[in-house]
């Protein structure tokens, strides 16, 4: 196996569970941010859907998540007054993501609904 690896940069740090995805790594990343700030207005069953990931010419890594909340209700919840919620979410998971891979992250993060309710 040794023999076989290609020479280069790791991918991720040494602190970061080798175990992980990187989609996985955003997601925890992103959860951890989300139920910072809405933990006790949401359920905890909100999906953390990667929709894209596109790495750009200039180096930088975009991720596109979705955020499945169960109800309608739930949107307004996630953006916040202002988009204040939800802009306070990606600029935190945005800084971490970019120690963690490395390089600078854009993250376009979206919230919808399972149900019309």
């Amino acid at each position: 196996l040794l023999a076989s690896a290609m020479p280069g940069e790791w991918i991720l740090r040494p602190d970061v569970p080798s175990g992980d995805s990187m989609v996985d790594v955003v997601h925890d990343v992103i959860r951890e941010e989300f139920f910072d700030r809405v933990h006790d207005e949401l359920p905890y069953d909100t999906e953390f859907i990667n929709e894209a990931w596109t790495e750009l010419p200039n180096g930088v890594l975009r991720i596109d998540e979705l955020l499945r909340v169960p109800a309608a209700r739930h949107i307004s919840i996630v953006y916040g007054q202002g988009c204040s919620k939800i802009t306070a979410i990606r600029k935190a998971s945005e800084l971490r993501l970019t120690e963690v891979f490395r390089r600078p992250v854009q993250l376009v993060i979206q919230c919808k609904a399972r149900s019309r309710s």
